[in-house]
């Protein structure tokens, strides 16, 4: 028996729902982190992680938010053609991949047409390198050994940084990005 399409989304979303749940109430067991709750509590989110001085959505920028102290790591996911989700932020994987070099026909690269193998293949650190997007390369903010550590990069699946979070006992915030050409009553 195959798995269809709308039967993967499905089950990808059932399982999302269930690993997010599990962090949300591990969370609000775990007295190391009751302490967030109080209302006079101000939380440290680092969006796309520590996302000046290193690649956004990878498990580097997360490392780095967390090392540097941030409460909470903000994470956008989107859903693949085969339904895993990645850690992506853009509809398109050309801005922050090299996409556009490993599969120059398939233009404009949205994240749903390629499957996470392919994904998997992408550099996702080079360009922040060569973009230098915050400026915090030129102002001397980002060490050269962290540099050349870029190149390469994977693309991250929600399934490692929720592993990357549960192993450290941090805090997460999961967006889901709409699927850009699918039915929402599809999924």
């Amino acid at each position: 028996m195959t798995i269809g399409g709308r039967t993967r989304r499905r089950i990808a979303w059932g399982v999302l729902a269930y690993l997010c749940l599990g962090s949300v109430c591990a969370a609000a067991s775990n007295p190391f982190l009751r302490s967030v709750d109080r209302p006079d509590t101000v939380l440290n989110i680092a969006h796309a992680g520590s996302s000046s001085f290193a690649p956004q959505n990878t498990l580097v920028a997360g490392r780095l938010a967390f090392e540097t102290g941030a409460d909470v790591w903000g994470v956008d996911a989107r859903l693949t053609k085969d339904g895993a989700f990645v850690l992506m932020h853009d509809a398109t994987l050309d801005r922050t991949t090299d996409v556009e070099e490993l599969f120059p026909t398939r233009s404009p690269w949205p994240v749903e047409a390629f499957t996470l193998d392919e994904i998997r293949r992408l550099d996702a650190g080079s360009w922040f390198v060569e973009e230098d997007p915050f400026g915090e390369i030129e102002a001397g903010n980002v060490d050269s050994s962290d540099l050349s550590a870029y190149a390469g990069e994977p693309v991250p699946t929600l399934r490692e940084a929720l592993q990357f979070i549960a192993e450290r006992r941090w805090l997460i915030d999961v967006e889901i990005k709409p699927t850009e050409g699918i039915d929402p009553e599809e999924v």
